[in-house]
């Protein structure tokens, strides 16, 4: 018997969102990353960075410049 297996990969049943708060012009730069990184859609950008990056220290944000340290998992 032969099997025949998909060429895609299978996608999880993705059912739960997470919900935030972003300037015009963050939203733009996001956007902006997504489609120089080469993704079609900001969700899929975002579930790579946030899953991919541990936050190590978390200073109280300036605004002006974020101080967030990121290390590669």
């Amino acid at each position: 018997m032969h099997e025949e297996t998909s060429p895609h990969p299978i996608e999880p049943n993705r059912d739960a969102q997470i919900h935030f708060r972003v300037t015009a012009d963050e939203k733009k730069a996001i956007a902006a990353k997504a489609k120089a990184a080469g993704f079609k859609k900001v969700s899929d950008y975002l579930r790579v960075v946030g899953l991919g990056t541990e936050v190590r220290k978390c200073y109280p944000l300036n605004y002006e410049s974020s101080s967030l340290v990121l290390a590669q998992i």
